[in-house]
């Protein structure tokens, strides 16, 4: 499972929230408001696409 890339997007933006969704292996923690256009950016980085 270690080559699944996990992008969390979330309402909850607290540092202790953060530090919690990448202490149990999300490799992005995204907040709302978010913009598509930069999860596409990151997907498209990620799969090696740009």
């Amino acid at each position: 499972m270690s080559e699944i890339y996990v992008i969390l997007l979330t309402a909850r933006g607290q540092t202790f929230d953060r530090q919690n969704g990448l202490a149990v292996g999300a490799d992005l923690f995204l907040t709302k408001p978010f913009r598509p256009r930069e999860i596409l950016t990151k997907s498209q980085e990620i799969l090696g696409l740009n």
